[in-house]
């Protein structure tokens, strides 16, 4: 049966939302997980996590592929989709320790608190667990995984290994992305304006935020006048958005590139690498994931799509006449070979 690559967040809220990580002098209270649960009540079922994009500036648990929500669904796997702090409030370090910690609730308590939100839920077996997510979430997805295996390395009490990773259109090598120093974030004041510049610099003075759903397309260079939007185009239009999330100013140490914190119990990885991606030079990317993971017999495909950046998280809002080509010919068939490794 095809899947129609339509589904929209308001078909699909979430069957219960989740504090996992409560962070003081946030706008918010803390780090969330919203949880889609299949109809398989009195069974046990899989789990796929999905990280949001948005230049690790923007974005929320509802900025995802709900077309990939609802197939999984229709598979018998749950889906979470997971919070985490945000630029320019903080760096890499605690976006990553915001990840590993969602994935330490996830294996110790998400059953549990289901059950307190939506009593007869199936249950979910949670060492059956892909992880995907686009751009930053497709960075994210590789450092979660890389992280949970260096963290079994030296455990006491090992966390279950994640099965599968699905990353798209993410930088993984150093030069992937232009890089400039913090303070050229300052060069755009006079193409801004002053009431423009003005909105970001009063981010900078915001409390942490862990979502911002965004609503618009990250290309557009005119977008809503609020603070968050405003900074983040600042940043994509200056080059400085890897030097604020690394914390430090180019270049940058080894230990921080993705590719050196990948050991021999990272999960099988299938990457898609967009052909017509504007934000992320496709070339380079496929060679380097394989070449890193082959050096430990890890299984590695990279997709070559000709496709833009965004095309599998927000497909039907920005290019209607292609979603579906790209549903049936790359991201349904993607998704299979991960649902193998977790049973399916």
């Amino acid at each position: 049966m095809t899947t129609k690559f339509n589904a929209l967040v308001e078909d699909i809220p979430p069957h219960c939302r989740l504090l996992f990580k409560p962070i003081a002098d946030a706008t918010s209270d803390g780090c969330h997980m919203d949880v889609w649960l299949p109809k398989n009540e009195g069974t046990t079922v899989p789990l796929a996590i999905i990280i949001h994009g948005g230049a690790f500036t923007h974005g929320s648990t509802k900025d995802i592929g709900f077309h990939q929500v609802k197939w999984l669904g229709e598979q018998g796997v749950a889906v979470v989709s997971l919070e985490y702090r945000m630029l320019p409030q903080v760096t890499l370090r605690e976006i990553r320790s915001d990840l590993f910690d969602a994935y330490v609730f996830i294996q110790r308590h998400l059953n549990q608190e289901i059950e307190k939100a939506r009593p007869a839920s199936p249950v979910v077996d949670t060492t059956r667990c892909l992880v995907t997510g686009g751009s930053a979430g497709g960075s994210a997805t590789l450092w979660l995984c890389a992280d949970v295996a260096r963290y079994n390395e030296t455990a006491s009490q090992p966390l279950p290994a994640i099965k599968a990773a699905l990353p798209a259109y993410c930088a993984i090598t150093p030069d992937a992305l232009k890089a400039a120093p913090r303070e050229a974030i300052y060069s755009v004041k006079e193409q801004f304006g002053p009431e423009r510049f003005a909105l970001v610099e009063k981010l900078f003075n915001e409390k942490v935020c862990c979502a911002d759903p965004y609503r618009f397309n990250v290309m557009d260079k005119n977008p809503p006048m609020k603070p968050r939007n405003q900074w983040v185009v600042a940043g994509m239009i200056t080059g400085t958005i890897p030097s604020f999330l690394h914390g430090r100013d180019p270049p940058f140490p080894p230990e921080d590139e993705i590719l050196n914190n990948i050991t021999k119990d990272f999960p099988p990885t299938l990457m898609y690498v967009a052909l017509e991606d504007d934000l992320i030079p496709p070339e380079g990317q496929k060679e380097a994931l394989e070449s890193k993971l082959g050096q430990f017999g890890i299984e590695c495909r990279v997709v070559m799509v000709q496709a833009p950046h965004g095309f599998i998280d927000l497909p039907a809002r920005y290019f209607p006449e292609r979603a579906q080509g790209w549903w049936d010919e790359t991201v349904q068939p993607a998704l299979e070979w991960a649902l193998e490794k977790i049973g399916v």
